[in-house]
């Protein structure tokens, strides 16, 4: 059943992987060059962003259609599953976001972010967990926006090479 913005969410598949893997580091590529110019999407970066057989087998990879088209994926980590980066042990974690560009500004990501939370509240999840890149306003603002809020216990600090913020969504208030 679609949403409101026309889309139909439904779990990715091996068919999918190409398609995805490469909107994803497409996105990636556009929206550092854009918005944050001196990072570099490195070929290892551009390796685990096309992997989602990867993911598939660890997470949930969701995908939204318009018109059978593939216009954004989201990947959902279960509470305990590798890759799961959050820092609270019974939450969901939110990663690999991303809209295709002709689709950004265009409300997609709110509707992404709704079927996030739905799928994690009917999975009893009493959080949702993710990380963003320090300097990533945008996204932060975007997050907040939906509810999630700066948690300083969630930082990954790889420094020299990245610095990553973590945000939360409560879902039991």
């Amino acid at each position: 059943m679609p949403d409101r913005n026309g889309i139909i969410f439904r779990e990715s598949s091996e068919a999918d992987d190409h398609i995805v893997g490469e909107l994803l580091v497409r996105l990636f590529d556009y929206q550092n060059s854009r918005l944050m110019p001196d990072v570099v999407t490195t070929e290892d970066r551009r390796r685990d962003l096309r992997n989602q057989q990867a993911k598939r087998s660890v997470a949930t990879v969701l995908v939204g259609l318009i018109d059978k088209m593939i216009v954004g994926t989201v990947t959902l980590y279960p509470p305990g599953a590798d890759g799961n980066e959050a820092w609270r042990r019974d939450a969901v974690d939110l990663r690999y976001l991303a809209i295709h560009q002709r689709f950004i500004g265009q409300g997609l990501s709110a509707a992404f972010l709704d079927e996030v939370r739905r799928r994690a509240v009917a999975a009893d999840a009493p959080a949702i967990c993710l990380h963003i890149r320090r300097g990533a306003a945008g996204l932060s603002r975007l997050y907040q926006r939906h509810g999630f809020v700066r948690d300083q216990r969630g930082d990954i600090d790889l420094r020299p090479v990245i610095f990553l913020e973590g945000y939360v969504l409560e879902l039991n208030q």
